[in-house]
């Protein structure tokens, strides 16, 4: 073992979980951008949000950018350190009255859709909550 020189490949990760490719409900009315989403979606280049909602099937759908998206658009919150983010949407919940957060709050696996008009949107079925072990 003398003879043999290691080469250390650094492995670092901090306040994060990088495979965490989720959106968050919280019971206060935040959206909130799992580590893992936020870095795969670059969600850092993005000051704002437009949340729609899809009655018939209980869709979320987000759609990032900046100001072109127009006026009164969420502003996106950044945690650089933690490479999260989370938008105040108490509004948008407060809009919809069939929506109860204590029924909605938990963890959704985004989908992708690609809208004609409005280009990539997120979506989040609040049928299929995951289901978190404790």
């Amino acid at each position: 073992m003398a003879d043999i020189k290691p080469n250390f490949e650094e492995i670092r990760s901090f306040g994060s979980r990088i495979g965490s490719n989720y959106i968050g409900i919280t019971g206060g009315g935040a959206i909130s951008f799992y580590s893992g989403f936020y870095k795969a979606n670059k969600i850092s280049n993005f000051s704002k949000c437009l949340i729609m909602y899809e009655r018939n099937l209980k869709l979320i759908g987000l759609k990032f950018g900046g100001d072109e998206l127009g006026s009164g658009i969420f502003p996106l919150n950044h945690n650089p350190v933690n490479r999260t983010g989370w938008i105040s949407a108490q509004n948008f919940f407060r809009l919809i009255p069939n929506l109860k957060l204590k029924e909605i709050k938990g963890k959704y696996e985004p989908s992708n859709y690609n809208d004609d008009k409005k280009g990539n949107i997120f979506t989040i079925d609040l049928n299929n909550k995951i289901t978190v072990r404790k």
